[in-house]
């Protein structure tokens, strides 16, 4: 093994057939936590992490929280991250791994994507911070105040150079084998619209999903937000009241962890029909 950048490295892999999942193997679940508060404890993952009966580490082991807590230099904590990573990696029998990031940790889940595409099987940006996060919102100056109003902050708007610079990495080095879902809510006010969807990859396209709750106005919202959505957008409705913090429990979430386990996985460009019952089948339904 050697080091081909920040938190990079070159494995021998047996053949594409494994990262792929069609040898008979199938990788863990691991998930990558966000910035401060419950985002940063491994309990607010665990009914995630546990749909994983099998692995050869418990759930504890397969939570990664953003070192130094999210905070600080965005290098030093890629490097830190990919070397949990490719960690888990190792001890998990060196297969590929379903990696879902959630909020900070989507942007974290893609680097290390991009980075180490050997040891990932699966992308699932969960209310991700992988496309950038809005300006001038309520939820960004909380967020700035709950930071600390450090300098780093600025990356992680949309429009910076540093998020500019990740779209071109994932437009032009996401591997093709690689299926990225991108799963968002309707409420979510500190992604960036349309809800972190219209990523630009080659060869394929993100599966986008978005979690519409059974609350009064729903109907109104969905309308608005409808004309806004990539056209192959999925629209699940839920009767999980799901936001920003607590979507990685969403039961939506969890069955296509289960779906990840069991190698259904469809090749990319075809959907999921993961619960299917709560998937409208097209957006005129939704309303």
């Amino acid at each position: 093994m050697h080091s081909n950048g920040p938190g990079r490295r070159s494995l021998e892999i047996a053949s594409t057939a494994q990262h792929a999942g069609v040898d008979g193997k199938r990788g863990a679940i691991v998930a990558i936590g966000g910035l401060l508060t419950v985002k940063q404890v491994v309990g607010l993952y665990r009914p995630l992490l546990e749909r994983d009966t099998t692995s050869k580490l418990p759930a504890s082991a397969r939570f990664v929280p953003p070192p130094h807590r999210g905070l600080g230099n965005i290098d030093r904590i890629r490097t830190e991250t990919n070397d949990k990573l490719c960690w888990l990696y190792d001890n998990l029998g060196q297969e590929p791994m379903h990696v879902f990031g959630h909020s900070l940790g989507a942007l974290l889940a893609v680097m290390a994507t991009l980075d180490n595409p050997e040891i990932i099987a699966s992308a699932n940006l969960l209310a991700g911070a992988h496309d950038g996060i809005r300006k001038k919102t309520t939820a960004y100056w909380a967020l700035r105040l709950a930071l600390g109003n450090p300098a780093e902050a600025n990356l992680l708007e949309h429009d910076s150079n540093f998020m500019t610079e990740q779209r071109e990495r994932i437009a032009t080095e996401w591997q093709p084998r690689i299926p990225m879902h991108i799963i968002s809510t309707a409420t979510d006010r500190l992604i960036v619209p349309p809800q972190g969807f219209g990523i630009e990859l080659p060869g394929q396209q993100a599966r986008n999903t978005l979690l519409l709750p059974h609350v009064p106005g729903m109907k109104r919202m969905a309308h608005y937000l409808l004309d806004k959505m990539p056209t192959d957008t999925e629209y699940v409705n839920t009767t999980y009241i799901t936001e920003h913090t607590n979507i990685p429990r969403n039961p939506f979430v969890l069955q296509c962890a289960d779906v990840l386990l069991q190698n259904e996985l469809q090749p990319p460009l075809v959907s999921v029909p993961a619960v299917t019952s709560l998937i409208f089948p097209s957006a005129a339904e939704a309303m």
